[in-house]
């Protein structure tokens, strides 16, 4: 099965910022076919949903069948034991202060999603919708610190 990129999104670069909260997984493949990703970075660290289309495995089928390819990065996520710590019962604040540390701890990290960008138009992936509510959006600050465009969808 072909992609239907709407027009004068073919060959775009850059980042998108995607949540699946609030949406089907078609919604989701239409908004990124839509937009013209070539790669979803699925930056959860335990790739699984209390939505079993959201489960990596099928989630990866779904994106294929649409020729969008799947990429598993967990080391962008918060780990299951920082959810469920004192970070996680602080709440999310707590947990993006987290964040924001290990990134700095790890600035490769980054580094990678950056690399990344440079190719074919890529969008990380999480479950939150609001970018500010979730990590994706300490990244989308780092990767538009280093020049990158970040579009939210």
């Amino acid at each position: 099965m072909g992609r239907a990129t709407m027009p004068g999104t073919r060959g775009r670069t850059g980042v998108a910022n995607i949540g699946y909260q609030g949406r089907t997984i078609a919604e989701l493949v239409e908004a990124l076919e839509a937009d013209g990703v070539a790669r979803v970075v699925d930056i959860r660290a335990d790739p699984v949903s209390r939505r079993p289309e959201f489960n990596a495995k099928r989630l990866e089928l779904s994106l294929r069948d649409a020729g969008i390819e799947y990429v598993p990065l967990g080391e962008l996520g918060i780990p299951r034991e920082v959810r469920k710590g004192p970070e996680g019962k602080s709440g999310k604040g707590a947990l993006l202060e987290w964040y924001t540390r290990h990134l700095d701890a790890n600035p490769e990290l980054v580094g990678r999603l950056v690399e990344m960008s440079k190719g074919p138009r890529i969008a990380m992936l999480c479950y939150e919708h609001v970018e500010s509510e979730c990590h994706r959006g300490v990244l989308s600050e780092r990767l538009r610190a280093a020049g990158i465009r970040v579009d939210a969808l």
